[in-house]
């Protein structure tokens, strides 16, 4: 009779459009028609308040304090989680089950509940093949440690769709590179509060500091011990295929990669299962990577770089209305202090999926998180600055000091 993506006003709720009800005549108005049209309504309403209120069960779950499990350990630093995991990759994915299991047993049933996240056995089992042996081993051990189930695991670390924007400046080959970050992603709610900041160190790897949520063994936002970043953005034109799964290959440049060009190589070594772009960032350069069946990169213009979700023209570049906004920005100042790459970020956020928003220091291995709370923004909120030094060259939890940073005055939404 008619149908309603829910998950697609879901995951954008500010592109959503009513839906289309066919025409029926006045005459066939019976309980036939209404029946099934109140059933439908009714379950949505039955979905989106169990959405809400997992969500909030998640939000309450709490990291075991101060815990440790063999080489690991975790615990909340200025309310925000904290896991240091070491070891080989089995035995960080047993700490990471142990240590994030409240949590990660609460963000999975939120998660199973997206119909993107729930891949049939032939996309699963061909993802699969594209991950390295360490970080199989690793999310094998990490459903087993953590108690859930490992297909629908396997899934949430395969399946990706983010929405996102950044504004970088200092890549001239000078430097410093600062780059600015929105992580746009549903459930925000959930998302935002459930974050934890995780950091892998595994012999003869680069330590990595991942920006991410229990359970989740990719990298979606991160750094390493060189201050290497790297992040990824939605490519509008989305499409999944075989090969690497995009976010195992960002943990794999940084467990491999010191700088920029080291990097690149890495991204292109082989082809990756989707097209999103990836920004790569080192103390004083960057570039947008991506591949659609051949990889691609663009470089900053004067030392600034931008990126989002939209198409890229026939020489890379980005024309969207969120992209234009930056440039518009840009325009009016050339060289943006750091309040002022913050509140970009606060004019170009997603409307209800904006979960974290990042500020990278690459040189200082240094990054400021803001975590959306509730119905708000993540580029509204105040900011926890972490310096992450200490954590990738091997320290204890609480050799790191975390602060709080006010938030900054918001600009007009585009």
């Amino acid at each position: 009779m008619f149908s309603i993506d829910i998950d697609r006003y879901l995951i954008n709720p500010g592109a959503m459009t009513p839906p289309t009800f066919p025409r029926v005549p006045a005459k066939s108005f019976s309980r036939r028609f209404w029946r099934p049209v109140l059933i439908s309504l009714s379950m949505i309403l039955v979905i989106t308040a169990g959405i809400f209120a997992l969500a909030l069960h998640a939000i309450d779950a709490p990291l075991v304090p101060d815990a440790t499990s063999g080489a690991g350990e975790a615990g909340m630093r200025d309310g925000l989680a904290i896991a240091l995991l070491h070891g080989d990759a089995t035995a960080c994915g047993i700490q990471a089950g142990k240590l994030l299991r409240d949590r990660l047993l609460a963000t999975m049933r939120v998660i199973s509940l997206r119909r993107s996240f729930q891949l049939d056995d032939a996309q699963r089992t061909a993802l699969t093949k594209g991950l390295s042996a360490d970080h199989k081993a690793e999310l094998e051990a990490l459903a087993q440690a953590g108690r859930v189930d490992r297909d629908a695991l396997f899934d949430a670390n395969l399946a990706l769709d983010t929405q996102c924007t950044v504004l970088l400046t200092g890549a001239d080959g000078k430097g410093p590179v600062r780059m600015a970050r929105n992580m746009d992603y549903f459930p925000a709610q959930l998302l935002g509060p459930a974050t934890v900041v995780t950091v892998w160190r595994l012999p003869g790897k680069h330590a990595v500091a991942s920006i991410g949520w229990p359970g989740y063994a990719g990298v979606i936002s991160g750094m390493n011990d060189a201050g290497l970043v790297a992040t990824v953005l939605k490519n509008s034109r989305y499409r999944q295929t075989s090969g690497t799964p995009l976010t195992f290959r960002v943990r794999e440049i940084l467990e491999s990669a010191k700088d920029l060009d080291a990097a690149l190589a890495a991204f292109r070594q082989s082809p990756v299962s989707s097209d999103h772009f990836v920004v790569l960032a080192d103390r004083t350069r960057a570039a947008v990577a991506w591949y659609d069946g051949t990889f691609h990169r663009r470089d900053p213009v004067a030392g600034v770089l931008t990126c989002s979700n939209g198409k890229p023209n026939k020489e890379g570049d980005q024309e969207d209305d969120r992209t234009q906004a930056l440039r518009a920005l840009m325009a009016k100042n050339a060289a943006p202090n750091e309040i002022q790459l913050k509140q970009a970020m606060t004019q170009v956020y997603l409307r209800d999926i904006n979960a974290q928003t990042m500020f990278f220091r690459p040189d200082l291995r240094e990054v400021d998180l803001a975590l959306s709370h509730g119905l708000q923004p993540a580029a509204k909120q105040p900011y926890h600055r972490i310096p992450l030094g200490s954590w990738l060259d091997g320290g204890k939890l609480d050799s790191v000091t975390i602060s709080t940073v006010g938030a900054v005055e918001a600009l007009k939404h585009y």
